[in-house]
């Protein structure tokens, strides 16, 4: 599974591939708003797959950033729609 794009970051240390490297001492941050925006992170899964979870955690000392909606998007392929999968929060 790779990034292979996002609607941006906060900083050079706080980029989109940092969702994928095992670590609670590292996050993604989206750009600074100052009013709540949709924030988007597309990967490459290599292939169907089966997800058995999704686990998002808050970056220490961003809590009050962490987003109160979360909807998780698929689909087949680069020309099909997106189908929403899961939804939490909101």
């Amino acid at each position: 599974m790779t990034v292979v794009g996002a609607s941006g970051t906060y900083g050079l240390a706080t980029g989109p591939e940092n969702l994928l490297d095992d670590s609670a001492a590292t996050a993604w941050l989206g750009p600074a708003s100052a009013s709540p925006v949709t924030e988007t992170v597309h990967l490459d899964l290599g292939g169907r797959m089966t997800l058995g979870r999704l686990r998002l955690r808050p970056a220490e000392g961003c809590v009050d950033l962490f987003p109160g909606e979360v909807e998780l998007e698929v689909r087949a392929g680069p020309d099909e729609p997106w189908t929403v999968v899961m939804s939490d929060g909101g």
